[in-house]
């Protein structure tokens, strides 16, 4: 149980110069950190998170959490009243052994039908999103890991960040761009692992920018974003990338899916490359989905 400042008094004894003892003989009048390493107050008897007060004969907080639903939808509960499985290093969120965050990117549709490989790909995932959200996905993993609730990853948010992803179609390749821009803007802080099910680079950029600058644009009358520098193919293995999985689709004769310009392609650097052939012109996705999708899921989704 957590102690209480009642029951820390209750076991000190005094000497005859009114210093506080511990019934071993020990000084304790400057210990005041017991329960998860936190100051206990003990005028209050609650324990001080650097953002919020934790009442221990109530098990909850002394308020609401300020990072809101972010934290947890119990805005005054505590690690989700499991204490004994997860802890919470600010009083803002609760953690269970740097849980990793599992997401699935969607494919687009595909020759006016709208199969997207819907439970099969998002098979065990946290949350999931059509393939042109990515700026969506980027803000809600950030959000998801900033455990110091400043709006920024850091060390302060005990990397490394456990991100598993998938991604199916124009999906997959969103996957590949998000993990190439964590693996530059947050060197070394993520550890994913990946699975893409036929990833095509169609309207897709394969060498992403890594240096803007403002130039003049209409006679100097407007000012307009230029790339300056830009980095090497996305269609290879990103260095967070610490395990992943590559099932695409390639030629397959004549009437067969691969005369279409979504085609899947290889990711160089991949732990593992499966190549997935003669597959039925206008079905090819639906069969590589229903064949592969889940099993991948289950791969990835640990």
């Amino acid at each position: 149980m957590t102690p209480t400042a009642e029951a820390i008094r209750a076991r000190r004894e005094y000497d005859a110069f009114g210093n506080t003892t511990s019934k071993s003989g020990d000084l304790v009048d400057c210990f005041r950190f017991w329960f998860s390493t936190k100051y206990l107050d003990e005028e209050t008897g609650n324990y001080v998170y650097q953002q919020r007060q934790y009442i221990p004969q109530l098990g909850r907080w002394a308020s609401r959490d300020p990072i809101e639903e972010n934290g947890d939808f119990l805005l005054y509960g505590f690690v989700s009243n499991s204490p004994q499985n997860m802890y919470d290093v600010y009083g803002l969120k609760s953690w269970k052994n740097r849980d990793s965050l599992n997401v699935s990117m969607r494919g687009a549709n595909f020759l006016g039908m709208t199969f997207d490989g819907e439970h099969l790909i998002d098979f065990g995932s946290d949350i999931s999103y059509p393939s042109l959200s990515s700026r969506s996905l980027i803000n809600d993993v950030e959000a998801y890991f900033d455990i110091s609730g400043d709006g920024k990853l850091s060390a302060k948010d005990c990397p490394p960040f456990k991100l598993n992803m998938t991604g199916y179609s124009w999906g997959a390749w969103s996957v590949l761009q998000i993990a190439h821009s964590y693996a530059r803007s947050h060197k070394g802080q993520f550890k994913i692992r990946m699975g893409l099910v036929d990833p095509v680079s169609t309207m897709r950029s394969e060498r992403p920018c890594l240096e803007w600058k403002w130039v003049t644009h209409n006679g100097g009358k407007t000012r307009v974003k230029k790339c300056v520098k830009r980095g090497g193919l996305t269609a290879t293995r990103p260095e967070n990338v610490v395990f992943g999985i590559n099932y695409y689709q390639t030629t397959g004769g004549a009437g067969t899916l691969a005369d279409w310009p979504f085609v899947g392609m290889p990711v160089q650097g991949m732990h593992v490359n499966e190549e997935v052939k003669n597959l039925h012109e206008g079905f090819g996705h639906t069969e590589i989905m229903e064949k592969l999708g889940t099993q991948i899921a289950e791969v990835i989704f640990q």
